[in-house]
């Protein structure tokens, strides 16, 4: 990796005014902004790992002219949007039709959902039976599938238990009586049962989980993470690195903070909006 010498090193696209516009961004907005620098971004480390260096030709077809919101970053327009694969990958001729059918699967088809909450898909569906399948729970035959009669008989929920299957279990599908029930008492039995599912499952509380708080979006805009996360997006696409003292000078050319500052508070605060473990609470 070269490591460059000076402020004339970094790209010529770079220019913090073009990030005068974060300001009129609200803290939804923002998020939304550093959820898409953190896809880039963990995008490009899962390439590069996963291919060899001499995979030029996928390494930019991915994250080079072909990806539009790194093209749209070099043009000095840093406010991004999500993209669809259809959009990255010029497949515009049937993107009407497509966004029409994605449209109407998202708001008639498909229940709504949060991170840890989301109703049973056909697709989950689908891999339920090719699990009981593989491990010879049901056979299928030419018209039809026969269930074990047991697996029938018995009507149980944790099929996967109950024949140690080796596959990892970390979820439990369910159904709600919404029409019976008052969301209050939803809401008092899920509170009840979880605990309950997690002892009998032996599926703990992960760890390190960190939520988000105002304050700490508060600080993108004067500790001007956002351009540090694209140049931090250039470095992984050029393999190059920015010393800390040029990066300094880059993010803060009126001396508003130090590299020490740099190093303990800004940095840390960059990588704890990147990780997976640092999440909002609905």
């Amino acid at each position: 990796m070269k490591k460059i010498s000076s402020i004339k090193d970094l790209p010529k696209w770079f220019n913090l005014d073009n990030y005068k516009c974060i300001s009129s961004l609200t803290t939804d907005e923002i998020k939304i902004q550093i959820q898409i620098r953190r896809d880039m971004i963990n995008g490009f480390e899962f390439i590069n790992h996963t291919f060899n260096d001499n995979d030029n030709e996928i390494l930019t077809f991915q994250y080079g002219g072909d990806d539009l919101n790194w093209k749209q970053i070099q043009q000095g327009d840093v406010i991004l949007k999500k993209h669809k694969y259809s959009e990255k990958y010029k497949l515009s001729e049937t993107k009407s039709k497509e966004d029409s059918i994605e449209r109407y699967k998202n708001e008639v088809l498909n229940l709504k959902s949060s991170a840890s909450i989301s109703g049973v898909t056909s697709l989950m569906a689908y891999f339920h039976v090719k699990s009981l399948l593989v491990n010879k729970l049901i056979d299928e035959e030419k018209e039809h599938t026969n269930f074990k009669t047991e697996l029938l008989e018995a009507d149980i929920d944790i099929v996967k238990m109950k024949y140690k299957l080796q596959e990892h279990l970390s979820d439990v599908n369910i159904q709600i009586d919404l029409e019976n029930n008052t969301d209050k008492e939803i809401v008092a039995d899920l509170k009840k049962l979880l605990p309950m599912w997690r002892e009998q499952l032996s599926i703990e509380e992960p760890e390190g989980i960190l939520f988000s708080k105002q304050i700490d979006y508060e600080k993108v805009r004067p500790y001007k993470i956002l351009p540090l996360l694209d140049l931090m997006i250039w470095e992984l696409m050029t393999n190059q690195k920015i010393p800390l003292r040029v990066m300094t000078v880059a993010l803060f050319p009126n001396a508003e903070k130090g590299e020490t500052e740099l190093k303990q508070t800004v940095i840390p605060l960059t990588k704890k909006l990147l990780s997976e473990d640092y999440r909002d609470l609905a």
